[in-house]
């Protein structure tokens, strides 16, 4: 497999390629739109127009920026063009379920037919004036603003995933989505639920279908063409029960009271039964689809997809692990703060975080350490522990107090052959580092705490706000439980009451000491031995 970095320069491209021959489509489309009126133009626009909003929300942190990508102007074209289209439907679904046009039409039609094409015209002139408005006028002008800038050469900071991974976690999510979707139609316990379930099944087709159009370039092998097939297939299926659903709100809507109400009465209610048979087939369908072993193996080869790339991703990055000195002594009032020692718990909490960085396989490739006795103490009783007494280390006077700046300054001057790097140093500096790195909001760092950042940049002079991502934390408190001897030592209840039983199935142990007794009372939190 490549680099993760080659990876996203070139699903980048692709990506960007792909949007823009949509953003071509769109205004293609649209001006076909306005020049012929068909249904055709007017549907090509809409598939268009969702699958260039579906990619900008999905791979808008793998793609340049691109000015406008929400707004008034943006949501007024999706839900314009969705009345327009649904009128339109609307239109054909009647005229398809009413009969051949040679035969003679019921009464009740012609005032039904005129009602459906008032609404038809009122959207598409909506529809029209919207799209020779300044509002799609100032999109399209920043579309082609954005068609003329380069594609970013490098991964830069900020914590940008490849393409590929992004596209791979979509599909799976969508393909998830809608496994459950096709499972809750089957749970469904009433027409109105089920009506419901059903509407989500076919919305999740849609953005499934979607999605793996759009990233086939980058997905791995899982039988692309065969997807778009079943997922086109389902959602035709699905598709034909809503176009009757709209008709039969939109028939509510017109009927009027009179003496031909009785037939279209009769016409609903073998609406209705044309409903309820296509949404048995559709649902079935989709069932029977999710449950088969074709569809788990999708499922596997994306999951495994997945976790490859974010290993790659991970071993190739750059590593930081930030450490604080262990706990200090304030005993020696004689003594200069650099020459401060470690009290005893430091000692012990030295120890303990090295035992903890030895258990995650920490193998830093340079040390950089504050002169103080106190970071310098510290240090080597980690380095004890792990057992890497070959490694370069350096003593650096900046790191002493340092600020955020410094501390960065400190950090870029380092060879690029480094591929990890421990630094032990102070608060305030520590944390403010830690914070400008990730994002995150911390106090402060305890003492003898920190963690291993994952660094996506090429080089250390590239290390900047964003640039970490959390690997692993550790500290004291969480890095090795005490010994049970220890906690037996807690006075309390348990050690003045408790008798010399022995740990059998009847007894009882407490939690927090684990003292035993063949008495529950005796124990301040007893849990019976089985």
């Amino acid at each position: 497999m490549k680099d993760p970095v080659a990876i996203w320069q070139t699903a980048a491209v692709v990506l960007r390629e792909l949007l823009a021959r949509l953003l071509v489509d769109m205004d293609r489309h649209g001006a076909a739109f306005l020049a012929q009126g068909e249904v055709e133009a007017l549907h090509d626009y809409r598939v268009a127009l969702r699958k260039t909003r579906t990619l900008l929300k999905h791979f808008a942190a793998s793609l340049p920026p691109l000015p406008l990508t929400s707004g008034s102007s943006w949501q007024q074209l999706a839900e314009t063009s969705g009345r327009a289209r649904d009128a339109d439907v609307a239109l054909e679904t009647l005229t398809d379920l009413v009969g051949p046009a040679s035969a003679p039409a019921p009464a009740w039609f012609g005032p039904r037919m005129e009602t459906l094409r008032q609404r038809q015209h009122e959207t598409r002139r909506e529809l029209h004036e919207l799209l020779r408005g300044p509002g799609y006028l100032a999109l399209h002008e920043s579309w082609s603003g954005w068609l003329q800038r380069p594609v970013p050469s490098t991964l830069r900071a900020g914590g940008l995933l490849p393409a590929n991974v992004v596209a791979t976690v979509a599909v799976d999510r969508a393909l998830r989505r809608l496994r459950r979707a096709a499972r809750a139609c089957a749970d469904a316990s009433d027409a109105a639920s089920g009506s419901r379930a059903r509407h989500v099944l076919r919305i999740r087709c849609k953005q499934a279908r979607y999605l793996i159009d759009l990233c086939a370039p980058v997905l791995p092998d899982i039988g692309v063409a065969g997807l778009r097939r079943t997922l086109r297939q389902l959602q035709n299926q699905l598709g034909r029960e809503r176009d009757l659903t709209l008709l039969d709100a939109c028939l509510r809507n017109a009927l009027v009271e009179g003496a031909d109400s009785a037939v279209p009465e009769l016409f609903r209610q073998r609406l209705a039964q044309e409903q309820r048979e296509t949404a048995a087939v559709g649902v079935a369908a989709a069932r029977a689809w999710v449950a088969g072993k074709n569809f788990r193996q999708v499922l596997r080869i994306l999951a495994g997809q997945q976790e490859t790339v974010h290993k790659r991703k991970e071993s190739t990055m750059k590593q930081l692990t930030v450490l604080r000195h262990a706990k200090s002594s304030h005993k020696h009032t004689d003594l200069t703060d650099g020459d401060r020692p470690l009290s005893k718990g430091g000692v012990e909490e030295g120890s303990l975080i090295g035992r903890r960085l030895r258990q995650r396989e920490c193998c830093p490739d340079l040390l950089l350490c504050s002169p103080a006795r106190r970071t310098r103490e510290t240090l080597e009783l980690v380095l004890a522990e792990l057992a890497a007494e070959g490694v370069a280390q350096e003593l650096d006077p900046r790191i002493y107090e340092a600020s955020t700046e410094t501390l960065l300054e400190v950090l870029r001057g380092v060879s690029d052959e480094c591929q990890h790097l421990l630094l032990v140093g102070h608060n305030p500096g520590l944390t403010e580092l830690w914070n400008l790195l990730t994002g995150e909001t911390q106090e402060k760092l305890p003492t003898c705490a920190g963690g291993t950042l994952g660094l996506e940049i090429a080089s250390w002079q590239e290390l900047g706000a964003g640039a970490g991502t959390v690997l692993f934390r550790f500290s004291p408190k969480d890095a090795e439980p005490k010994p049970a001897a220890a906690l037996k030592r807690t006075k309390g209840k348990c050690r003045k009451g408790k008798s010399e039983a022995e740990a059998v199935p009847g007894h009882y142990r407490c939690k927090r000491c684990a003292a035993v007794s063949d008495k529950e009372k005796r124990l301040c939190r007893p849990e019976k031995i089985r």
